[in-house]
């Protein structure tokens, strides 16, 4: 009985093993026709393009040529008028918000209050040697030229600069500490400065003489000149 029993196990089990194929095979038939189907509507439709394609270029080629009128200048001009002033508009409207952005940016003057350009101009270097510091007459060292040709220089200057010396108002109130006020009753010469015609000024001129004068006076002589 057991070996009836085996035998027709092993019979089932081949019977499922053969359904099983052909279930398998008939799967893969109906894979290759979907397959072949969708490559059959792939061809046709590009088919399809490609003679539309071909009726389109055909149609293209077939149109008449059009023809060529010529115009005018003015009707030229007219057409090109408008792209013209949207161009200048542009250009306005370019050059305005470039003027509005610099008006907007601080300037370098506003920060640092020309610090800048007095520097550059202090460090340009001129041809002229540097002057040298003031220094007191007790530091000076005694001339070498004999007495009696310093004696003739001093009367020598001091009687041409009573002649002709002259000295502006500015200068005498700086060199020889003297107000405005003290030069109202001096006698002066009116004279133009001598910077261009363009920069033209009338200038008080005196005489050296007679403020050195109104100086010894008002300073009391050598006692009272206190040196700076």
């Amino acid at each position: 009985m057991r070996a009836v029993v085996r035998y027709v196990e092993e019979q089932l089990l081949i019977l499922f093993l053969h359904w099983s194929i052909y279930e398998m095979n008939s799967v893969t038939l109906k894979i290759e026709e979907v397959q072949a189907s969708f490559k059959l509507e792939e061809s046709s439709s590009s088919a399809q393009t490609k003679a539309e394609e071909t009726q389109q270029s055909a149609s293209q080629t077939a149109r008449p040529v059009a023809r060529v009128t010529k115009r005018s200048r003015s009707e030229d001009t007219e057409s090109s008028a408008p792209s013209k002033r949207q161009r200048t508009d542009r250009r306005n409207e370019a050059t305005t918000e470039g003027v509005q952005k610099r008006r907007q940016q601080p300037s370098l003057k506003k920060k640092d209050g020309g610090k800048k350009k007095k520097e550059k101009k202090n460090k340009k270097t001129s041809g002229r040697p540097p002057k040298p510091p003031a220094t007191h007459p007790s530091t000076w060292r005694d001339s070498r030229v004999p007495f009696f040709d310093t004696v003739r220089l001093l009367m020598m200057q001091t009687f041409l600069a009573s002649l002709c010396c002259k000295i502006c108002a500015t200068a005498a109130m700086k060199e020889y500490r003297v107000t405005q006020h003290d030069l109202l009753d001096l006698t002066y010469d009116e004279e133009r400065s001598k910077n261009g015609p363009a920069y033209w000024n009338s200038m008080k001129l005196y005489k050296t003489r007679d403020v050195e004068y109104r100086a010894w006076r008002k300073h009391g002589g050598p006692e009272g000149w206190e040196w700076k």
